[in-house]
């Protein structure tokens, strides 16, 4: 699979934009299409991934930023999913930050799950 673009998820009843960019070349796309002033950094220096909230005011865009090729040469597939999972967990941060939850412990739950399983999946799919 190319990470040249930005794959985007539908957060279910949560009212954020979710995506994962693979590549520094899928963030510096969506951030351009945003038209995002001063953007943060693809992945501050000495973080294996990151995750950037953006918003103009309506509902945030959360971009988790992993550099799928060269985490893949440098980490094992255990590593990398521990990456996924903390930036996933901070996903469900913000989200749950977002939402007025009657449950907030399976919101958290369901969050990690629908985000960890959708990048997971991208890292690790061939097609």
């Amino acid at each position: 699979m190319s990470h040249k673009k930005t794959q985007w998820l539908a957060m279910g009843p949560v009212n954020v934009y979710f995506g994962f960019c693979g590549s520094e070349k899928a963030y510096r796309k969506s951030i351009k299409k945003m038209a995002v002033e001063n953007p943060p950094e693809f992945i501050p220096c000495g973080a294996g991934a990151a995750l950037h909230t953006l918003s103009d005011g309506g509902a945030p865009t959360l971009l988790m930023c992993l550099d799928v090729e060269s985490v893949k040469k440098q980490y094992n597939r255990i590593q990398i999913d521990a990456l996924i999972a903390h930036e996933s967990a901070h996903v469900a941060q913000r989200c749950v930050d977002e939402m007025v939850a009657h449950d907030e412990k399976e919101l958290f739950a369901y969050i990690v799950q629908h985000s960890f399983g959708f990048v997971a999946n991208l890292v690790w799919c061939d097609k």
